[in-house]
């Protein structure tokens, strides 16, 4: 009996391992930026940009928010070739955009835009999402 009790115990515990990269982030995959927001805010450090850092959404202390994850790309998406096209604009030019945009000329489709949002506040941990606006 113990035998049997160990083995389906040990069994469960494989398939949650297994399984735990299914769950490990929403966000869309890709190679993030090595230093999270820091690599985001040294072009992007305007007043309507840093409004975001002013909300919940940002508190990097709180694991249910996105900066306690991958920070701006926890909803913007791992964004490699926006950071590499940066470093390269001149003049006028504009880089790549991130992975999701949402807003501006470069908006994402409202399906992408929704899933990430979702992502959080659709899984009972944050609520107001089905019903709403957004939906």
């Amino acid at each position: 009996m113990q035998i049997k009790t160990m083995v389906t115990g040990l069994a469960a515990g494989i398939a949650l391992f297994l399984c735990a990269g299914a769950w490990a982030s929403d966000a869309p995959m890709g190679t993030f930026a090595a230093k999270g927001e820091q690599t985001c805010l040294k072009c992007h450090d305007d007043a309507k940009v840093g409004a975001v850092l002013k909300t919940p959404h940002a508190m990097k202390g709180d694991s249910r928010t996105p900066f306690a994850n991958h920070g701006c790309e926890s909803c913007h998406g791992a964004s490699p070739e926006h950071v590499a096209s940066a470093a390269k604009v001149k003049g006028d030019e504009k880089p790549v955009a991130p992975a999701v945009m949402f807003n501006g000329p470069n908006i994402s489709p409202v399906e992408d835009r929704n899933a990430i949002c979702a992502g959080c506040h659709d899984d009972g941990l944050q609520k107001a999402w089905k019903g709403s606006q957004h939906n």
